[in-house]
């Protein structure tokens, strides 16, 4: 029997999307006349007990979620054997039929840089709240009606995460998944949400995945997968090189960094943010992302309307908000206060930065800051002194900048000798527990984030994998020199 209505919705009767025990429909609020999508889950269908457990578990994320990059959540409804959720409509389709629909199969550089900052916005709000997608992917990225906003959707495979206590169920679609998911027993983290964050990057530039299974024929589904397995844990290769020749070196740089399959070795999504590719090299940093609040005057003009429409007292609708109910009402005010056009960037917290800013040399780009923080954003403005334009040689300005105590820079200790990882210094790298192999942050310190100067572009010159290969100490060495003359 064909749905009609759910709650105070009209199912218009377009299927938008549809798995094995759940489907997407679009609907229009009665009263509102706004359009949203309903995922309606059939409850009879669900037989597997994890699955039954956790069918709640995508309301209490999208719940902790409020950006203009993720799907609102409005609304849930139980009706039956039906559980449905109320979200947002993205009306502009999936990323990848955008992508599909080019004259050439991918995007330039230029137009897809914003829908990868902004993808790199939303994984860093989510990660920062201790959670994780599992199953991020071009279906799952869909577009607002001027298809130049992306909404990441479907988070029925998401967790929540913390590094006390990271994951161990392994999901997700293969040909996105990180190469640790298909070790038994292995245990992991954010790191994976960034592995298919780069194949979503190598999707929009190059227009076709960097890993496949085969398509020989007389293969069994095992060893299809074992092939894809195999192919996922060397990386990128000579082919893939080949398909991004017409990619910048930054660009290749960022691919080849983020679909590393070691993930002790893989960029973190901080390192993302502040990459000189995404960043426009300095140009356009990133900066931390909070909800704006609703106003006092669009918060009252709401809880009228609603009290008028509905004929109850406004009391009793400022209850039902405050609770975060999520029923009727809520989901109407949820409606009216969704204010996906207004977002708010905030200054990054000095304890996010890799050092503090008197102990590095003064760059010579404008300063980037990570968008990622496991601390509270602040909403106070941070203001940075006006720098005079001077004559000096450049060294010569870099000192006069520095407090006359402090002509000299302090770098902390780190041994050159060590594989490199990103240039975090011993404080700020992920530990390894000896037994398990598993990441964990030191809780004696606090991992914090970097901002690209001089010393990391300098490094990355001198240890860039296109080159031939040279100790790291040698490269070290090269970047005190060319900071010293």
């Amino acid at each position: 029997m064909k749905l009609q209505a759910l709650g105070r919705y009209r199912l218009n009767g377009e299927i938008l999307g549809k798995g094995n025990f759940a489907r997407v429909e679009l609907a229009t609020h009665s009263v509102l006349n706004a359009k949203v999508a309903i995922k309606i889950i059939d409850v009879d269908k669900v037989k597997e007990d994890y699955v039954r457990r956790n069918l709640g578990r995508e309301v209490k994320v999208l719940s902790r979620l409020l950006h203009p990059n993720i799907v609102r959540l409005y609304e849930t409804i139980m009706s039956g054997h039906l559980y449905c959720l109320v979200m947002e409509y993205a009306p502009g389709g999936d990323l990848s039929s955008l992508v599909k629909a080019q004259r050439e199969g991918r995007f330039p550089e230029g137009r897809a840089r914003p829908f990868c900052r902004q993808l790199v916005s939303a994984l860093t709000y989510m990660h920062g709240r201790g959670i994780i997608h599992r199953d991020l992917k071009m279906e799952n990225i869909m577009l607002n009606a001027s298809k130049d906003t992306l909404k990441i959707v479907d988070f029925g495979l998401s967790n929540c995460w913390s590094p006390e206590s990271p994951l161990k169920s392994h999901c997700g679609s293969p040909e996105y998944a990180a190469p640790e998911l298909f070790v038994v027993g292995r245990t992991y983290g954010p790191e994976i949400d960034v592995w298919s964050l780069g194949v979503v990057f190598y999707v929009l530039l190059v227009g076709r995945l960097p890993f496949l299974s085969s398509k020989q024929e007389g293969l069994s589904r095992q060893e299809r997968r074992d092939r894809l397995i195999a192919h996922i844990n060397q990386g990128l290769g000579g082919a893939h090189r080949s398909d991004m020749k017409h990619l910048g070196s930054e660009c290749r740089r960022l691919l080849a960094k983020v679909l590393e399959p070691l993930p002790a070795r893989r960029l973190t999504l901080r390192h993302v943010a502040v990459h000189p590719w995404v960043t426009h090299k300095g140009l356009s940093p990133l900066t931390g992302y909070q909800h704006p609040r609703v106003g006092n005057r669009e918060h009252t003009a709401a809880i009228h309307q609603m009290s008028d429409i509905l004929s109850i007292k406004p009391q009793l609708i400022e209850e039902r908000v405050l609770k975060q109910m999520y029923d009727d009402i809520a989901g109407m005010y949820n409606i009216l206060t969704n204010r996906i056009d207004m977002p708010q960037t905030v200054p990054l917290p000095e304890e996010a930065r890799i050092r503090p800013l008197e102990l590095r040399t003064p760059s010579k780009r404008p300063l980037t800051s990570s968008v990622e923080s496991s601390s509270p954003l602040r909403t106070d403005k941070t203001v940075r002194p006006a720098v005079t334009p001077s004559t000096k040689p450049a060294s010569a300005a870099r000192r006069a900048l520095r407090p006359r105590d402090e002509r000299k820079t302090v770098w902390t200790d780190a041994p050159w000798d060590t594989p490199r990882r990103h240039n975090l210094t011993d404080d700020q790298k992920v530990r390894t527990d000896d037994r398990t192999g598993a990441q964990r942050a030191d809780k004696s310190l606090q991992l914090v984030s970097g901002a690209e100067d001089e010393f990391s572009s300098l490094y990355d010159d001198f240890t860039d994998d296109s080159s031939a290969p040279a100790p790291l100490g040698a490269a070290a060495g090269k970047v005190h020199a060319a900071l010293a003359a």
